[in-house]
């Protein structure tokens, strides 16, 4: 019946109260049917209705399908809409949804637009190294951290400042956790920066001190 109604009312163009309740209910319904999240966002602009009352509406569809891409987008169209002041907002929204899943590739993209248009480059990496601290193997994570570090090259004053910086950082957490694909691959990942070269790592006496120790096929994976 909601689906008869839906139908008709989308054919008539009614942009209503009820049009949006409706909405409401579809997408409880079946909350991947594009046409219908979209119709709520026209909906909302002519009503200009009180965006922040969609963090409720959106929260609830989180709760049950936090991988759903239509609700990401929604989501993005809100934060576009109400501006910078409500970056905290959606990074808390982000975060509950990585709570509960650190792999959710959605909540991390929309962190990466947020952090962008804030400029909250150093709290992003404070919840980064959080999260790698609570779990060192979380690659999501450490993409995260090369993401943050790609776009504050210009807070260090030079190069070797930087790579000093994250070499003593990588090494600590190899050190927890030799065997750590993520680490390994993020340090790997450090002489891909503009400036630098693989080859450069050879010159880095702390990277020579920490392979001394590892086993024979830690060589074997670096140098394959």
């Amino acid at each position: 019946m909601c689906s008869i109604m839906h139908c008709c009312l989308l054919l008539q163009g009614e942009k209503s109260e009820r049009v949006l309740q409706l909405t409401s209910d579809m997408i409880a319904g079946n909350s991947a049917d594009y046409t219908t999240w979209q119709y709520r966002w026209e909906v909302l602009q002519e009503l200009h209705a009180d965006l922040t009352q969609e963090y409720d509406f959106t929260r609830r569809i989180a709760d049950e399908s936090a991988k759903n891409y239509q609700l990401w987008n929604h989501r993005r169209k809100l934060a576009k809409a109400l501006g910078p002041d409500t970056a905290q907002a959606e990074l808390q929204f982000c975060k509950d949804a990585l709570d509960a899943d650190a792999k959710n590739y959605h909540a991390w993209a929309h962190r990466q637009v947020v952090v962008s248009a804030a400029g909250h480059w150093q709290q992003e990496m404070e919840y980064v190294q959080q999260l790698l601290q609570e779990d060192v193997r979380n690659n999501s994570a450490w993409n995260q951290r090369f993401f943050v570090l790609q776009h504050t090259l210009d807070q260090y004053h030079s190069l070797a400042e930087l790579l000093d910086a994250e070499l003593n950082y990588t090494a600590a957490q190899i050190a927890r956790v030799p065997d750590n694909e993520s680490a390994w691959n993020y340090l790997w990942g450090l002489f891909t920066l503009p400036g630098c070269k693989q080859n450069d790592m050879a010159r880095q006496e702390r990277v020579g001190s920490w392979l001394w120790p590892l086993p024979y096929w830690v060589f074997v994976i670096i140098h394959a």
